[in-house]
């Protein structure tokens, strides 16, 4: 399922699944591979910032190597800002999504996003950082969503209902069972 949600070629990719499916590490490995283009940018949100900065961004720099941002070739970590600017020069802006401001968003110009546990977010960020997937100088823009299965959501709305089926968007589902790492119980 990781696999499958790193290669999607759908504008739009939800990975659904259980809990300790991996969800968190593929959305941040996917943004990690986009940054590999040079001057992206990419947004990593979750719904409040110490959900963010205990799991998601841990999650992410636990895959980032530190000579990716190494600062003696012109990459940067700025804690406070939550910003981080890769050595090839994309940047990756790390986001609590909790009565954030739509003026906030609808600044940015983004290549990708990735909304971690996004059933905890409303449709209306979606829409807005759908809409912020504006950069022109990378070849295709993307956001990509991780969370758990939870029916009659705006997720299961957009991403699951037969009428609403859009190769924009795909949606792959993984179970708990799947990842070989977590202890039998």
């Amino acid at each position: 399922a990781q696999e499958a949600f790193l290669t999607s070629d759908a504008q739009f990719t939800c990975f659904s699944g259980g809990f300790g499916c991996g969800k968190t590490s593929a959305g941040c490995l996917r943004g990690l591979l986009l940054s590999a283009f040079p001057g992206n940018v990419g947004l990593i949100g979750r719904q409040t910032y110490p959900e963010l900065r205990d799991t998601t961004r841990k999650t992410f720099f636990e895959l980032c190597p530190p000579e990716y941002y190494d600062p003696s070739v012109g990459g940067e970590w700025k804690i406070s800002e939550n910003y981080l600017k890769l050595t090839n020069g994309s940047e990756i802006i790390f986001r609590h999504l909790d009565e954030i401001s739509e003026k906030e968003l609808l600044s940015l110009n983004l290549g990708w996003f990735f909304i971690d546990q996004a059933e905890e977010i409303g449709e209306k960020v979606f829409l807005i950082l759908q809409s912020r997937l504006r950069r022109a100088n990378v070849p295709n823009r993307f956001g990509f969503i991780g969370c758990n299965p939870e029916p009659n959501n705006w997720i299961f709305n957009r991403f699951k209902e037969p009428a609403k089926k859009d190769e924009d968007f795909h949606l792959i589902e993984a179970s708990s069972y799947d990842n070989p790492y977590l202890p039998h119980d």
